[in-house]
């Protein structure tokens, strides 16, 4: 299977990459990781990303989103990426991307509009047992989920806490 950007997504791209060279380049990453006192999430890119859409790519227009698929924010990932460019855009996409699969109409309502504009930054967490853990351990690191996960995901306390007992 062969697979290739389009002419607008490679215009897109383009334009992501250009932006952000233009705007944080690496001497901006780097003010950012040295800044001890800061929390590695500069207001500066946070504010120019939500500005250009970046956080709306996956969410539907009726919740003030871009509508657009994977693709374009993979162009947006692969960009930030490249540029070293530190935020909480990952992880802000994913969650309103989580938002969008599974939540309620209001929890739609509610928080898809303030991922998209980047007045609310979001955060995935995934958890679940041990690999190759026993049943009495599976039960405990699930707690009251009982929705299986993809194998291999690990809680690393529960984990941790599996060695320590052994």
């Amino acid at each position: 299977m062969y697979f290739a950007l389009t002419d607008d997504q490679r215009e897109f791209d383009t334009a992501v990459r250009g932006y952000l060279a233009e705007r944080f380049d690496l001497e901006a990453v780097r003010g950012v990781v040295e800044d001890v006192d800061g929390d590695g999430h500069p207001d500066s890119l946070w504010k120019a990303a939500a500005e250009q859409g970046w956080p709306a790519v996956l969410v539907p227009e009726e919740h003030e989103g871009l509508g657009l698929g994977l693709v374009e924010a993979q162009v947006i990932a692969r960009a930030l990426g490249a540029g070293a460019a530190p935020g909480p855009w990952r992880g802000t996409v994913l969650a309103a991307e989580a938002i969008r699969l599974g939540g309620s109409d209001e929890q739609k309502a509610q928080w898809l509009p303030k991922l998209a504009s980047g007045e609310a930054v979001g955060g995935v967490s995934v958890r679940g047992p041990p690999p190759r853990a026993g049943a009495h351990a599976r039960r405990r690191a699930r707690g009251p989920d009982p929705a299986p996960l993809p194998r291999g995901l690990v809680r690393p306390r529960a984990a941790a806490l599996d060695r320590a007992r052994e």
